[in-house]
């Protein structure tokens, strides 16, 4: 982001978008794999706190970001 940054405070006429894109799962990928399990276990007392992005809304934010006209984070 440091870069990125520095690039878009030397070229004040380029629009820079920086996009943050979470954990993208599908079925194929090894965490899709594991919670598409009859049975996913657990452990006791633990509940972990997931964000999760689906691919295609990964590959959507990517498109409007390049696409269109919003700058920043």
């Amino acid at each position: 982001e440091q870069l990125t940054q520095d690039f878009a405070l030397r070229n004040p006429g380029c629009r820079v978008a920086r996009i943050r894109l979470g954990y993208r799962m599908t079925r194929e990928t090894s965490l899709g794999r594991y919670l598409s399990l009859p049975l996913v276990p657990t452990f006791a007392g633990f509940d972990p706190r997931l964000q999760l992005l689906h691919e295609e809304d990964a590959a959507e934010a990517v498109a409007r970001a390049a696409l269109g006209d919003q700058e920043g984070v």
